[in-house]
């Protein structure tokens, strides 16, 4: 639902036979991807862009361009690195009664001085809302305050380079806030 954690994850494969230097991923704060004007908004969660593992790891927050950044160094042939952050869905207004229903829409890309510019899959996230109705009278079964879209399966595609470069595959996983209030 709104205000539940997502956490993406990227992971980058040196697909080739070549190691790649300068390895660099990027993704734009869901909900603020030029690209994917359609996306409900998320805020980033300060601080948890990060690598896995070990490894040359320089993260770029995200600014007024929402863009964060991870910087690889080199990445040997045949290599795999994964990078991670998390962002909270941006809650909605709405009338009693009304079903609030968002695709939450993210795909990262990565570059070396190798590869140019390759995008990930996209993950899409569907987030509802059911706004309550205001009863005269407390109906004897509180009614469902908050509905939960299930997390639809998870694209599991991903774009490859024909030959030489780097592949990224993203995925995401949710976790709820707890008890949705009334």
């Amino acid at each position: 639902g709104f205000e539940d954690t997502l956490t993406y994850t990227l992971t980058v494969t040196a697909t080739g036979n070549l190691n790649q230097t300068n390895v660099k991923v990027t993704d734009y704060v869901p909900g603020y991807d030029p690209a994917r004007p359609t996306s409900g908004k998320t805020t980033y969660v300060k601080g948890s862009a990060a690598c896995v593992g070990a490894g040359t790891c320089t993260v770029t927050e995200p600014g007024g361009d929402h863009l964060i950044t991870w910087k690889l160094g080199e990445m040997a042939a045949g290599t795999t690195r994964q990078v991670t952050f998390k962002v909270t869905v941006d809650d909605v207004e709405g009338d009693p009664g009304e079903t609030v229903a968002v695709d939450i829409l993210n795909a990262g890309a990565v570059q070396s001085d190798r590869t140019p510019k390759t995008p990930s899959n996209q993950v899409i996230t569907p987030v509802t809302k059911v706004f309550p109705v205001k009863a005269a009278k407390p109906p004897k079964v509180l009614p469902h305050t908050g509905a939960m879209a299930e997390p639809g399966q998870l694209a599991a595609g991903a774009v490859t380079l024909i030959g030489l470069g780097l592949l990224l595959l993203a995925g995401s996983r949710r976790r709820q806030r707890g008890a949705h209030r009334a």
